[in-house]
């Protein structure tokens, strides 16, 4: 297979070569040399395979530790858009750039979209309903802290012993959302 005038392999060797720079920032002394070569690499990917999420992934965060948030609200749209808007987390993540800017109101307003989208969901595809609850505890915890997000999963959950169950609340337990946009 070739794209861009690069065989498949070369293709992803630009990603490879992003995620290693991204790799490389964290292990420097917060060098932003190592995020600007993970961006350009990054582009390169996308610009070979543009339904490449890794490559995007890897643009996001290098765009989130250079503070270029409204670059990473693109970015966040297209991984949405390329997710075929299924993805409520991370559609719900743009509230967090939002928050990083400044913009209260606009975070507001995306976290409660995202949750009118998980209960529309909820109504109209009870079949997808555990993935789907994930979505919205998740989104709870962005928008009103991981304790509100307990609690609620706790209220909807108290009879369940499933270990999925288990396993998510103790995702919610140490969930911390300033980690999401400048994971370590």
């Amino acid at each position: 297979l070739f794209c861009c005038g690069q065989s498949s392999s070369g293709c992803s060797r630009y990603g490879n070569e992003a995620l290693g720079k991204l790799q490389d920032y964290y292990s420097s002394e917060n060098d932003t040399t190592h995020l600007l070569a993970a961006l350009e690499l990054s582009n390169k990917a996308i610009d070979c395979n543009p339904s490449n999420l890794v490559a995007y992934n890897v643009k996001l965060v290098a765009l989130n530790f250079l503070g270029r948030y409204r670059e990473s609200l693109t970015v966040l749209d297209k991984m949405y858009l390329l997710s075929g808007q299924a993805d409520i987390r991370m559609f719900a993540e743009k509230g967090l750039l939002y928050e990083e800017m400044g913009l209260a109101d606009s975070a507001r307003q995306i976290y409660d979209a995202a949750l009118s989208e998980c209960d529309r969901r909820l109504f109209s595809k009870p079949a997808d309903s555990v993935q789907l609850l994930f979505d919205k505890f998740y989104v709870v915890a962005l928008y009103h802290g991981k304790d509100q997000a307990l609690t609620e999963f706790d209220n909807y959950f108290h009879s369940s012993n499933s270990t999925t169950l288990s396993s998510f609340r103790a995702y919610l337990l140490v969930l911390d959302k300033n980690r999401i946009l400048f994971p370590r």
